[in-house]
């Protein structure tokens, strides 16, 4: 059996519930497609990600797993990806935004066994990467705390395509190398002791849809089976890049909304912490 997993994905739903249910619909439509037959809602923890996974669940095909999580915002500003196999991640306080240091995060998530977390994109533009906020040394740290990284996130895909091109791709050389980075993790930054390497999407809009993690599995499998495999994969398994996904001047337009959107979401809820 062909296991493919999408370790970071949004489903950036409107809040509309009617629109909301539409795009669901339409996202496993994409992954039955591109043959993705498991997914972890990890929507950002200031987007309401337990309506998000409600939503998704909901319109689940039954031959799909779906699994609950988030892209968590640490008190530093650092986006880390934790996640479960069931619903009460959604009722940790500790999970609110900004609310918890990384560190701190990192071991409420080692005292809690059914609690999962991976170092999320390290080398990604912006400055959420624990690499801008804190550093190699740090990096290296949580590493081989967690024994768990995502090898590949195919948020750039499409903005690579516009960056590698000429003229662009000489004003953008420290940029892409970023991006290169973060589409395909250097062997040398795997933690020492593999617990479970990712990759995902992290798709926000539909047409990104496709990167994922690729395991091959001689049996049928149940939902517990498929968790314990995803949270424990030893690293047997390999990226899934999707060369078919077509790149587009609209589709960068629309992901550059979204990221302002969740830009000023993040500064709002900053100055509404910093009142109280």
């Amino acid at each position: 059996m062909k296991i493919r997993i999408d370790y970071h994905f949004h489903p950036n739903l409107s809040r509309n519930k009617q629109k909301a249910i539409k795009k669901c619909k339409k996202i496993w439509k994409k992954f039955q497609k591109k043959e993705i037959n498991c997914v972890i809602i990890t929507e950002h923890s200031y987007k309401n990600p337990k309506r998000a996974y409600d939503l998704m669940i909901k319109e689940k095909p039954k031959n799909c797993f779906c699994f609950p999580g988030v892209e968590y915002i640490t008190k530093e500003g650092i986006d880390i990806i934790i996640f479960s196999l069931g619903k009460k991640i959604y009722d940790y306080k500790e999970l609110k935004s900004f609310k918890t240091t990384y560190f701190d995060l990192i071991d409420f998530v080692k005292s809690k066994t059914n609690l999962f977390a991976f170092v999320t994109h390290p080398y990604t533009l912006g400055l959420t990467s624990v690499i801008n906020k804190l550093g190699t040394k740090d990096y290296k740290k949580s590493l081989n705390m967690l024994n768990a990284i995502e090898i590949s996130n195919g948020a750039f895909d499409n903005l690579y395509f516009f960056m590698n091109t000429f003229p662009f791709k000489y004003f953008f050389k420290t940029k892409i190398k970023k991006i290169i980075k973060t589409k395909s993790l250097p062997k040398s930054d795997y933690p020492k002791k593999i617990k479970f390497l990712s990759a995902g999407s992290d798709a926000h809009h539909v047409e990104e849809i496709g990167n994922c993690y690729e395991i091959l599995y001689p049996k049928k499998i149940n939902k517990n089976k498929m968790f314990k495999i995803i949270s424990n994969n030893l690293g047997n398994g390999k990226v899934f890049y999707d060369t078919a996904k077509k790149q587009s001047v609209s589709l960068l337009l629309r992901m550059s909304f979204t990221t302002l959107c969740e830009y000023i979401t993040k500064i709002i809820i900053k100055i509404k912490l910093q009142k109280h």
